[in-house]
């Protein structure tokens, strides 16, 4: 499974960098295939210096996932609009059906249910809702 680098790792790729670790040292202490530390340290080294400080990777990865991320689906619009169908007992498949006829959302069902999961666990009521 895919994981991020954490900042604590990052801190310990440059101080083990510092000591003169080679990269699969690194890798192999922070618990790491060798070619993360490679990429890591490659993808955040400095335009200008060429070396790689923590504080500036960190900062880097973040911006990158913000950059990346997928946008929600659950607008604020949106979910008051599914959390209206459900309180019409309307099951998740037709509010699907409804928002994609209404040209609103593509949202799946699935996501409806998670939702509903969530309110229950922060004694929502929307599952008394649900058939």
């Amino acid at each position: 499974m895919y994981k991020q680098l954490t900042s604590g790792q990052r801190y310990t790729i440059f101080a083990l960098l510092q000591k003169g670790f080679s990269k699969k040292e690194i890798a192999s202490t922070i618990g790491v295939h060798f070619s993360t530390v490679y990429r890591e340290v490659d993808r955040n080294r400095s335009p200008y210096t060429g070396e790689y400080r923590p504080y500036r990777a960190q900062r880097m990865a973040e911006r990158r996932k913000r950059r990346f991320q997928k946008p929600r689906k659950l607008t604020p619009e949106v979910r008051a609009t599914v959390i209206r169908y459900l309180k019409k007992d309307w099951s998740p498949q037709q509010i699907t059906g409804r928002l994609r006829a209404l040209g609103k959302a593509d949202v799946c069902h699935e996501t409806i249910y998670e939702m509903i999961r969530r309110d229950k666990a922060s004694g929502g009521k929307l599952y008394q809702h649900c058939r």
